[in-house]
């Protein structure tokens, strides 16, 4: 299950995962992502995990075609988390896109760094 947050505005998305995520929520996500590239060409995401239950099998593979089809056109991604193993996973597809892991501790920061430098960040200036 996932909502976008309130925060998103211009090419920069915020989305709250928790549970496990389906094929059904990636396409919705992957459909709000393809629609800011289009028009903003670059996006930024900010992934806030609470009680995060990874994914489906077919929702594993909707992100890993996302990545794969987009990874160019994704500027910031900031994964706020609270377990081990979602740092781990950030740091390890660092080579894929430009990706930052933040503790839960550290929304604000999360948000300020996807932020900088953004259209969103520019329009509120």
């Amino acid at each position: 299950m996932f909502t976008f947050h309130e925060r998103s505005s211009g090419n920069v998305v915020g989305i709250k995962a928790g549970g496990k995520l389906t094929h059904a929520d990636y396409e919705q996500i992957v459909s709000r992502l393809e629609e800011l590239i289009k028009e903003y060409r670059k996006v930024r995401i900010l992934f806030e995990l609470e009680d995060y239950g990874g994914c489906t099998l077919r929702g594993a593979w909707d992100e890993m075609k996302f990545w794969f089809n987009h990874s160019k056109e994704v500027e910031r991604c900031a994964v706020v988390g609270e377990n081990r193993w979602q740092k781990w996973m950030t740091q390890v597809s660092r080579p894929f896109y430009k990706g930052k892991y933040f503790d839960r501790a550290e929304m604000g920061r999360a948000w300020e760094w996807v932020l900088e430098g953004s259209e969103a960040e520019v329009l509120k200036g």
